[in-house]
């Protein structure tokens, strides 16, 4: 794979996080410290092709790895993404909607889906979401689906760098080993990052109830990305070697096999 051609082949001038000059691809997940990364200069180039054909400026969105999977001028693009642990990720979402947070959109969203006193801490938050309703799933929107299901496809991993938002700074070292071109571009990232929403740890956040809810909802993330359950272990952290895609891929076959059927699993009907 050969870094530092301009020229489009994936999504052309659209709004996802591809650089055709680095030909990088990153699967944004939300609430996942991706923001960062896509608001840094590694998508320049995508931003300066959009104004080249008078298109609408931006770069952003949450969508799966299988959209870059399914298309053939995406192949010779080397793909990356960051998770994070689940429990922390829910407090962050909580912390997004109940300080509404995001666009006019997510603003709506919120207003429409979450009145009364759903927002009024994350344990309430948590067994809202769980709940069934027929207007939204949790499963597939944007924010709320799994990180399993945005990083894997045909139960193998789809990305070639999986990163860990808990080690940052290492997470970036290995971007920048996989393109030394960006290196001065992610050591600004080391020091600029910064979580928007202010929350505490998972541990004070959870009723005992919220909590098992929670692992429930998201046993696929636990299983597949090598995060403890357990609250008291919130600062137990995968190796950046644990994430590798033929790690990523054993886990996933094997946690399908255990947790099956779900929905972020093949031949599931449900």
């Amino acid at each position: 794979m050969v870094a530092g051609k301009g020229n489009s082949t994936c999504y052309p001038s659209s709004s996802l996080q591809i650089s055709d000059l680095h030909r990088l691809i990153f699967v944004h997940v939300a609430k996942a410290g991706g923001s960062t990364i896509e608001r840094s200069p590694i998508f320049d180039d995508r931003i300066q092709a959009q104004k080249l054909a008078g298109l609408p400026l931006g770069i952003g969105g949450h969508e799966p790895v299988s959209i870059y999977a399914r298309d053939k001028g995406c192949a010779e693009y080397q793909i990356f993404a960051m998770v994070r642990n689940p429990c922390s990720r829910m407090v962050s979402l909580w912390a997004y909607y109940s300080q509404h947070r995001g666009n006019m959109g997510d603003i709506a969203f919120t207003n429409k889906y979450f009145g009364g006193d759903a927002l009024r801490d994350v344990s309430t938050f948590v067994h809202h979401t769980a709940m069934k309703n027929s207007s939204w799933d949790w499963r597939a929107h944007q924010h709320f689906q799994t990180q399993t299901g945005m990083i894997a496809y045909h139960n193998r991993s789809g990305v070639d760098l999986l990163l860990a938002l808990e080690r940052w700074e290492e997470s970036l070292r290995a971007l920048a080993a996989l393109r030394p071109q960006l290196n001065d571009t992610l050591l600004s990232l080391s020091s600029n990052h910064v979580l928007a929403s202010q929350h505490g740890t998972c541990a004070k956040s959870f009723s005992a109830g919220a909590w098992e809810v929670m692992t429930r909802m998201y046993a696929i993330d636990y299983c597949v990305l090598g995060y403890s359950s357990r609250a008291s272990e919130e600062g137990m952290v995968p190796q950046l070697a644990d994430l590798r895609p033929t790690e990523v891929t054993a886990r996933l076959q094997a946690c399908c096999a255990r947790l099956a059927p779900h929905h972020d699993c093949p031949n599931h009907k449900g």
